[in-house]
């Protein structure tokens, strides 16, 4: 038996046997997946289940509005404000770029229908990127008489933009960020957020107010700095924009655009996400500027998603954040989730050297011979550790110097002989020479190590692919 809570937006279950009130359950839930949209999509519509559906963005700002007053709390400095304002999400709301029946060029915004209204046509619409060996494509694509039935209505309701137009409204359209009294004459943000675009401004300016009168002191002293005798209004939304060829470009450049839709085959075809409130500054001529927005963005095959699952009948008060501490989850229930080595196809599997966590508790998956950056999921627990000495291990920078990336063989070579076992210290510093990286150095611990290797624990993408123990993880029910 269940009741909704419309006021929570919970519902309410009781246990079968004990007929007692059990942990209100949330009637919608975030699923991120490290695998991409097409895992993410398919957690969030099992969660939904039968006359649910999958969030749109407009039902991530209905979320965000009926939480702004309880969750609300800006500090000095960046501040925190509150699931689900400081979480990205992905939606089912899409927009598309092409040339109207009439041959302007349009977007169109469409709410949770049209030719991406569920996981086979975003498959269908991004397979343009994902299938590219040239790395020259961003974003999905649809077929013109898609593009053409949606203008037309045949899918529903949509919001229509004359992009030329729009592009003449700002002299740099999708950089320089929205004020309030943009924001309120904007045709693209009115589309892209939906009815209710007034109550989302209205919440955003009122969480920049607040940040700005708990920065007040820094503000004023950075607007005396730069001389500054009338600032400038704050800025409080960010729209995106096409990625690698953007609106403008195409707009002028009828080559770019030719090149992106296949002679006119093809319109262009992204989902819509937001992103959580940041603080941004912005450069112009004169000064920097500072404001505290929210990103209504396009959506890429390679970006990271979350989609939120909503069950039939909620209103969409809240949104609970899914299993996004699975980390701290396995090492808590790490008996019972455990897997017998030698069952289900774990194979039996010893390291002759293990990389520790910091508290010596577990050993880590670890990738003995690559130098590729390594993972902190725990493999097996470690019923006891020594510590037998430390070193200072140096490694050559392969690529970006901001990744530390080493080989375990090579730190093993280091290592006294009778440790199995190391962990790092601290964190790697980069070595200069002439003003390039050359090494990463880093201070390593070496340990005569008790690993039990009878239960390995599964990955974090192993969890997510069983849906009913990711519910029970998340929900804390394990």
């Amino acid at each position: 038996m269940a009741d909704n809570d419309t006021n929570t937006g919970l519902v309410l279950c009781n246990d079968s046997k004990t007929n007692k009130p059990k942990k209100p359950r949330p009637t919608a839930m975030a699923f991120f997946h490290g695998d991409g949209l097409v895992p993410s999509y398919n957690s969030a519509k099992a969660f939904a289940g039968e006359g649910g559906h999958i969030a749109t963005m407009p039902d991530i700002w209905n979320a965000r509005i009926s939480q702004l007053q309880d969750k609300l709390s800006i500090r000095p400095g960046w501040g925190r404000v509150g699931a689900p304002w400081d979480t990205y999400y992905t939606t089912t709301s899409a927009e598309y770029m092409g040339r109207s029946r009439g041959g302007n060029l349009i977007i169109i915004v469409a709410h949770g229908i049209g030719p991406m209204r569920d996981l086979d046509w975003m498959m269908k619409a991004y397979r343009h990127q994902f299938r590219d060996k040239t790395r020259d494509i961003r974003g999905g694509r649809v077929e013109r008489e898609y593009f053409l039935d949606l203008e037309s209505g045949r899918y529903g309701d949509v919001a229509i933009v004359d992009l030329g137009r729009y592009l003449k409204r700002y002299p740099y359209p999708f950089l320089s960020g929205l004020s309030a009294e943009e924001a309120h004459a904007d045709e693209l943000f009115k589309a892209r957020l939906g009815s209710r675009w007034m109550e989302c401004l209205q919440a955003q300016v009122k969480i920049s107010d607040r940040w700005h009168e708990a920065n007040k002191e820094d503000e004023e002293r950075r607007l005396r700095g730069w001389r500054v005798t009338h600032p400038r209004p704050k800025k409080v939304f960010q729209l995106g924009d096409n990625s690698n060829w953007s609106y403008k470009a195409l707009a002028e450049n009828r080559k770019y655009l030719e090149r992106a839709t296949e002679g006119g085959k093809y319109a262009i075809a992204h989902l819509l996400s937001t992103g959580g409130v940041q603080v941004m500054h912005y450069c112009s001529s004169d000064a920097d500027y500072t404001g505290v927005i929210s990103e209504v963005d396009l959506h890429t095959w390679h970006t990271g998603t979350r989609f939120v699952g909503v069950l039939a009948g909620s209103d969409l008060t809240d949104i609970h954040p899914g299993p996004n501490n699975l980390r701290e989850a396995i090492r808590k229930h790490w008996e019972r989730l455990g897997v017998p080595v030698g069952s289900k196809d774990i194979r039996p599997r010893t390291r002759p050297f293990y990389r520790l966590d910091d508290e010596h508790e577990f050993a880590l998956y670890q990738d003995d011979d690559s130098k590729e950056l390594q993972t902190s999921e725990p493999e097996f627990k470690v019923r006891g550790a020594m510590e037998l000495g430390r070193s200072d291990f140096v490694t050559p920078i392969d690529g970006y110097h901001g990744f530390f990336r080493y080989s375990p063989n090579d730190v093993r070579r280091i290592a006294p002989r009778e440790a199995n076992a190391f962990c790092f210290v601290n964190e790697p510093t980069i070595v200069w020479n002439d003003r390039n990286p050359t090494h990463h150095t880093v201070e390593v611990a070496f340990f005569r190590a008790n690993v039990d290797t009878k239960l390995r624990l599964p990955t974090e993408k192993e969890i997510l692919r069983d849906f009913d123990l990711t519910m029970k993880l998340a929900l804390d029910e394990f």
